[in-house]
């Protein structure tokens, strides 16, 4: 997301790589990415403040 992008924590190339690596089954990166997807959300919901314990799953969903 743009907001990722903004707080300038990661290299969003390296990212694209391992995602595409990933997807074209090159190298099996479920762990890095799991982490980020986790570390994302930890910042939507602490940081930024636009995700919820309570939000519906289906608008959480949204924002990913």
């Amino acid at each position: 997301s743009r907001s990722a992008q903004n707080r300038g924590y990661f290299n969003f190339e390296f990212i694209r790589q391992i995602w595409n690596e990933h997807q074209r089954g090159i190298y099996d990166h479920r762990h890095r990415l799991w982490a980020l997807l986790w570390f994302e959300l930890w910042n939507r919901m602490f940081i930024d403040k636009t995700l919820t314990r309570d939000m519906p799953l289906s608008e959480a969903a949204k924002l990913v």
